[in-house]
């Protein structure tokens, strides 16, 4: 039977196990990473504080003073919403799914992201505001890196089908995506 050995976010390369099985020695290793903050008045300098990145960091500004981040502090790859002002990071989702790839829809408080909550690879719509999930996107494909276009009506993403990868449009409301491109 397989299962799992840890719950953290970190890779693991290199496995030994004493002679009895009895213990294992592994090399952990883990990506360090911090947020960078400047403004436009002057790139070079700015603040940085700690962050996370996973496989498909979540990156996104949700309005001028927080930015929405990936988070990992339960085990699983979540979302944090870090407030610039007072360096601190609040949970953004705090579930045992798989979570990435954020974007903000303007003028809203909404973000969308990928999320394993419903067995597949989905986006996803969270409202801070009512705590409520929608899911966008249904099916077989793994539909994943958001991205809302500047009026806030549509949604480009990438969407795997059969390991491949095809960008989609759909409305931000959801529903069945059209192929971009070729």
């Amino acid at each position: 039977k397989i299962h799992d050995l840890t719950k953290d976010l970190a890779g693991y390369m290199g496995a030994s196990l004493t002679r009895d099985g009895q213990s294992l020695a592994a090399i952990k290793v883990e990506t360090k990473a911090s947020l960078w903050i400047s403004s436009e008045a002057d790139l070079t300098t700015g603040q940085s504080a700690p962050a996370e990145a996973g496989e498909v960091p979540a990156l996104a500004w949700s309005d001028a003073q927080h930015v929405v981040l990936s988070s990992g502090s339960n085990g699983f790859p979540n979302l944090s919403l870090f407030d610039v002002a007072n360096q601190a990071r609040s949970t953004l989702t705090n579930e045992p799914y798989a979570e990435a790839g954020a974007a903000t829809v303007p003028g809203a408080k909404s973000v969308v992201f990928g999320s394993t909550r419903s067995g597949g690879f989905h986006l996803w719509k969270f409202d801070p505001e009512s705590n409520t999930y929608t899911q966008l996107t249904f099916g077989a494909n793994y539909d994943e890196t958001p991205v809302i276009t500047p009026d806030g009506k549509s949604i480009v993403y990438t969407a795997y089908q059969a390991n491949h990868p095809h960008l989609q449009k759909m409305a931000i409301t959801g529903g069945a995506g059209t192929q971009i491109g070729t």
